[in-house]
């Protein structure tokens, strides 16, 4: 755009290949700019390459419409489309109509263009003809005029041209700013074709760089120009159609959205209080009541409610509440939500505020395996193009830019590793923060020019769109076809997508309702199905000592919102005891309040030397020990000091999390007036405003704390009261997930829960419950996926296993192909035979070459056993540290026996074991696996590393500083099993001196034991 404008042009275009994702952003850019944009789509049909350029806002929303349609027919052609005619569909052999619009022919790489090479002028004449006569304005296209060949075919054509009284116009084919920048496009299609950049079949075209006008006036004709120039000036497209809005809420008692959204407001408080409803709750229901249908909303409420009561009748276990909306008692009694704002003391303005108007923001969880569910009932309640998903879009970021590079150019992957290892895999790494911050990473790249190349164009593709996906939420209902307002993409036969991301749908009507996903309330399910006499989600007591316990101890792998170390870290200092214990642990533990965690706890523990900043705020601030932690408190806080509404209050809470200084300065000294008139000085209320201005900037959002607090509270009541069950179903949520899988199998051994390792005749694709032992599936093996099981299970049916022999031979004989088996022997999925894994694994041939000979090919599985007699199995010892190694690489964890242990019996006997140093202070040595490791940038900017070690017994963090980590960073990777020296002055973590690899047991004589000790 900035490139346009710089050479003096007015006006821009944008004409993407079959897809319109970039115009919203291109429409901003050219307001921005003061350029008048141009709106297109090039397309192909009938072989015939056509440019089509909306003339108005009714030409733009022809482009929609048949950019959805191309879209559609990709995923779901028209031969499979029942009774679904697409608008605007052409008869065979013809082209359709784009009313508003200008057609141009190409004539650039296709039918038109091919007849021309060969001068077929019967074949050119049809097609212009044809276009002629079906378009509303037709032209063709004086294209690429900078290559001779194209120059003589235009001479030709324009003969015909003028014979037809067809115009033609200039039209530049850029795709890049600049000509050097066809390296980079030609780097990209190699990364999205898989290929080589030096492939010779990509789809790059040359030259095809921006021009100036006068340089326009050098390659193409004065009448080819003027006629661009008269077109630009008829193309007016303002973006100013008919918004969308929400569709209507129809009832089936026909009542408006207002009297149906009433009524059942108040029959669902009457059922919500057993028919007891005191006087403020009724008067906080009209006062919503009146709020949300004086603001327009009631449609809105009703959908959602609608959406989460279809999903209860299917029996969906829908999520408490989520964000600001568990602070609506009209959400509460339409079981939107479930947690009552009035006893838990939740602000309705936070959520709605009648004084500053926004769309309300509903968030719903639903089952993660059921999402798609609630989503297809919206379709067939509403319209198929009445609603539809967002589109979003996945960027080339650090690593995996470098890496895509590397493989265009064709770097191995042995070179380019260890470098992209080097980039910190955290939030908001960039390739330059990396270059600036790891020293050698810059050594590893200078030395060698081929890296060089690689990175400086990785540098300049980094941050652009690598493919599109969908908004893991969000999804759009309008009253009209959206289609109307935006172009969608199909992203699989029955998910439609806005190609618009989710920041330009606001302006356009779209209203976003989210429908989340959440894996945790799938598991509540499935342990809640397993229980005779389930508790209610919703009203689950909190009053059960075995749940207290746990959260005591923080036991909580496993437990929503609760499982990282530092909140386990807080719950033992915390010693939680009632609800609002819960909800607090998971406003406190974030980027912001964490700095409140020491006075928080130092209050906590002596409540009698709380100073509240005003005994007016006592009411307000005693839940949190007089610490201001959440967004609501801010909100009392200038209710009650300085006299404001609600409505008031939220916005400036808002304007304080923003540091909005001039809406802050106004409010500022309306608060000071008000204090005034409660007797509180200026001087007293100004430290109280710098009080909430301090914490608003951090303040958490106490309903959202509530609602997920229930959830977190579900979840440890399970796994205390219920452990075999929840131990299963997190489990089955987390096969292919190494890591999590080793730590929950290490939680049922500590349990003493017996697991069970995969059995060829009875294991399936799930874990499973036998004789109170959790059973292991097949698939936690690699290479045994779902698409393998089938042909596993057709074994199982036959329910008899009278040997190993015979048993591998019916694998076989169903495909089971000897590199599975193998992962299957070293799973130990054949263990019950009582034959050690090396016996099988080095007589494998035999057996295979045995079941060749005597399979019987027929049109069943048969075998003729007297053919050939078994083959004697060669015994062979097992190696234990060859078994664990074996069985880690099949499972990606230890399972009958961790390294670790088979080392502590050796040489290094003398570390500690890291359950027994948990609360040790002092030097400490340990024997422990990466489990995980995160990069940390200090406030100098300098480099460190947090590890999680784990052995046998548990797991503990270790603190990497950046002189230790600057050497030794190399052996810090998954897997890796390291012998470390270091101090241990808190609770959890070791401030590491030393580290060395293990690589086998025969490192047990390595210079680690020689050190001293200290």
């Amino acid at each position: 755009m900035q490139c346009a404008r710089n050479a003096g042009m007015t006006a821009a275009a944008i004409t993407d290949h079959d897809a319109m994702y970039g115009v919203m952003e291109f429409y901003h850019a050219c307001r921005n700019a003061d350029m008048k944009p141009v709106f297109g789509l090039e397309t192909e049909i009938q072989g015939v390459r056509l440019l089509v350029l909306a003339k108005d806002d009714q030409g733009l929303q022809t482009l929609y419409a048949w950019n959805s349609r191309i879209m559609e027919d990709r995923v779901n052609p028209p031969v499979s489309r029942e009774n679904q005619p697409a608008e605007n569909e052409p008869a065979p052999g013809q082209f359709p109509v784009f009313p508003h619009c200008v057609t141009i022919a190409l004539t650039i790489r296709d039918r038109l263009e091919e007849a021309m090479i060969r001068q077929d002028e019967r074949t050119v004449r049809e097609i212009l003809v044809g276009l002629k006569e079906t378009q509303e304005e037709f032209v063709t296209a004086e294209a690429m005029m900078d290559v001779s060949a194209r120059r003589s075919r235009q001479a030709w054509l324009d003969v015909i041209l003028q014979d037809l009284q067809l115009p033609k116009a200039a039209v530049s084919y850029v795709l890049y700013e600049q000509e050097e920048d066809a390296a980079l496009l030609q780097v990209l299609r190699a990364i999205a074709e898989n290929k080589l950049a030096t492939d010779l079949t990509l789809d790059v075209a040359w030259h095809r760089q921006f021009r100036t006008l006068e340089e326009m006036q050098q390659l193409y004709s004065p009448e080819a120009m003027a006629t661009a120039q008269a077109l630009e000036d008829r193309l007016h497209v303002t973006m100013s159609m008919q918004k969308s809005s929400l569709p209507p809420f129809s009832n089936r008692l026909g009542l408006s959205s207002r009297e149906f959204l009433v009524r059942l407001a108040k029959t669902g408080l009457n059922r919500r209080l057993a028919g007891h409803v005191p006087e403020r709750y009724r008067e906080r229901l009209e006062y919503e009541l009146d709020v949300i249908t004086r603001m327009g909303f009631t449609d809105y409420f009703l959908i959602v409610y609608d959406m989460i009561r279809f999903a209860r009748s299917r029996g969906m276990l829908t999520g408490p509440g989520r964000g600001s909306a568990a602070g609506s008692l009209v959400a509460w009694s339409l079981g939107i939500t479930h947690i009552d704002p009035i006893s838990s003391g939740l602000l309705f303005e936070r959520f709605l505020n009648p004084e500053r108007i926004t769309m309300p923001d509903i968030d719903t969880d639903f089952p993660d395996d059921r999402r798609d569910e609630v989503v297809q009932y919206l379709r067939q309640a509403y319209g198929q193009t009445h609603v539809a998903q967002i589109a979003a879009f996945s960027n080339l970021k650090a690593r995996a830019v470098l890496r895509d590079v590397a493989k265009a150019f064709g770097v191995p992957a042995r070179v380019i590793d260890p470098v992209t290892r080097l980039i910190p895999n955290m939030s908001g790494m960039t390739m330059e923060r990396a270059w600036q911050t790891v020293p050698r990473l810059r050594t590893l790249v200078e030395a060698k020019p081929g890296l060089r190349k690689t990175w400086a164009m990785a540098r300049r593709l980094e941050g652009l769109p690598r493919h599109v996906t969908t908004h893991a939420a969000g999804v759009v209902l309008s009253d009209q076809d959206i289609r109307l307002v935006a172009p969608l993409v199909w992203m699989d036969r029955n998910t439609s997508a806005t190609q618009f991301s989710m920041e330009h749908l606001e302006e356009l009507g779209l209203i976003k309702i989210d429908v989340l996903s959440l894996r945790n309330l799938t598991i509540i399910r499935e342990v809640l199905d397993q229980i005779d006499n389930p508790p209610d989600l919703y009203t689950m007591p909190t009053d059960d000592e075995a749940t207290w316990a746990l959260l005591d101890r923080a036991d909580t792998t496993g437990v929503f919102q609760l499982e990282k170390e530092g909140i386990r870290q807080l719950l033992r200092q915390m010693h939680p005891r009632q609800f609002e214990d819960v909800a607090v642990v998971l406003a406190l533990y974030r980027p912001g309040p964490m700095a409140e965690i020491p006075h928080y706890l130092q209050n906590r523990a002596h409540p009698e030397s709380i100073v509240y900043p005003h005994p007016l705020l006592e009411p307000v601030l005693k839940e949190t020990y007089g610490v201001m932690i959440y967004q609501e408190q801010i909100m009392e806080t200038a209710r009650i000091i300085g006299g404001f509404s609600l409505g008031q209050a939220d916005i400036l809470r808002k304007a304080m999390s923003k540091k909005q200084q001039d809406v802050m300065g106004r409010y500022r000294e309306q608060f000071l007036e008000g204090a005034l008139v409660q007797g509180i000085d200026a001087g007293q209320a100004a430290e109280i405003f710098s009080l909430m201005e301090k914490f608003a900037g951090y303040g958490f959002n106490k309903s959202h704390s509530y609602a997920y607090g229930r959830v977190a509270w579900a979840m440890a009541w399970l796994k205390a009261n219920h452990p075999l069950p929840f131990y299963q179903s997190i489990l089955n949520h987390v096969i292919g997930a190494e890591v999590k899988t080793g730590q929950y199998l290490y939680e049922c051994r500590q349990r003493r829960i017996p697991v069970l390792g995969p059995d060829i005749r009875v294991s399936s694709d799930r874990w499973q419950i036998e004789n109170g032992a959790l059973r292991m599936p097949l698939t936690v093996m690699k290479g045994i996926g779902t698409a393998l099981l089938p042909r596993i299970v057709e074994v199982q049916k036959n329910g008899e296993f009278p040997g190993v022999i015979d048993t591998i031979a019916r694998l076989w004989a169903q495909k089971v192909n000897e590199s599975q088996l193998r992962v299957l022997v070293d799973g130990g999925a054949f263990d019950f035979y009582g034959i050690n894994r090396a016996t099988l694994r080095e007589n494998m041939t035999r057996i295979l070459n045995y079941a060749h000979i005597i399979r019987v090919e027929k049109e069943e599985v048969l075998f003729d056993y007297s053919i050939a007699s078994e083959p004697t199995l060669v015994k062979h010892r097992e190696d234990p540290m060859e078994k664990s190694t074996r069985e880690k690489a099949v499972f990606g964890f230890y399972f009958c026996e961790h390294p670790v242990q088979t080392l502590r019996k050796g040489r290094f006997s003398n570390t500690d074991p890291i359950a027994f140093i948990q609360d040790v202070t002092g030097f400490v040595r340990i024997l422990g696996r990466v489990a995980s490791y995160h990069p940390h940038k200090t406030k100098k900017g300098d480099l460190m590393c947090f590890v999680t070690v784990e052995d046998e017994t548990g797991q503990i963090d270790l603190a990497v500083m950046p002189d230790t980590f600057a050497r030794q960073r190399d052996l810090i990777l998954e897997g890796t099993l390291l012998y470390i020296q270091g101090k241990k002055d808190r609770p959890g973590s070791v401030l590491v001196r030393s580290m060395e690899k293990i690589t086998s047991v025969a490192d047990t004589g390595s210079q680690a034991e020689q050190r001293p000790d200290a």
